[in-house]
């Protein structure tokens, strides 16, 4: 009896020291859970506050998305009716290039026909009845040139209806002179 009580009592003294390190580990264990749930309280948080900021960045990007799209149907828009404008633009450029060559081409054609009308009529006339022609006025259009090429030669810059005080551009190849007609 001596030995089941010693087991006994030896046995009790090993639950107590085993008792002591179970509740020793757990208060670490307990100590250990707590600093556990502050820390996942404290990640959670963190969590909700990233999860925050992802729906804020994604309705972000949702906004711009739409935006996009705006601008994107606006750039059509633009594009479209632009090309349309240059369109329409070109379309009068061409038409007003037209009728300014068909302006041209008429002055051109009225300018040789009376360099004909007048060159027939100069041949047809004595110099003195030339020179009462072209004082009254017959070569009242402009020159640009007067070089070897230039139909009346024989006539005096009075004769051809050039002004006092006008200018003369004189072109000899190598220089321009520009010289101011007075009377004499």
């Amino acid at each position: 009896m001596i030995a089941a009580a010693a087991v006994l009592v030896m046995g009790s003294c090993a639950s107590k020291k085993d008792l002591v390190a179970a509740q020793s580990k757990l208060e670490t264990c307990q100590s250990d859970n707590n600093n556990l749930q502050v820390e996942l309280a404290k990640y959670q948080a963190q969590n909700k506050a990233l999860e925050t900021q992802v729906a804020e960045k994604n309705a972000t990007i949702t906004e711009m998305k739409e935006g996009m799209k705006i601008m994107q149907h606006t750039l059509d828009n633009s594009i479209n009716q632009g090309g349309a404008n240059i369109s329409k633009l070109v379309d009068e450029i061409n038409a007003s290039n037209k009728y300014i060559k068909q302006l041209i081409d008429a002055k051109s054609k009225s300018d040789s026909l009376n360099l004909a009308l007048s060159n027939r009529l100069t041949r047809s006339l004595s110099k003195e009845e030339l020179k009462d022609v072209l004082l009254s006025g017959l070569y009242q259009h402009e020159y640009r040139h007067i070089d070897r090429s230039f139909p009346y030669p024989e006539l005096t810059l009075a004769e051809l209806g050039i002004p006092p005080y006008d200018v003369l551009h004189v072109s000899t190849g190598e220089n321009d002179y520009y010289m101011e007609m007075e009377e004499a």
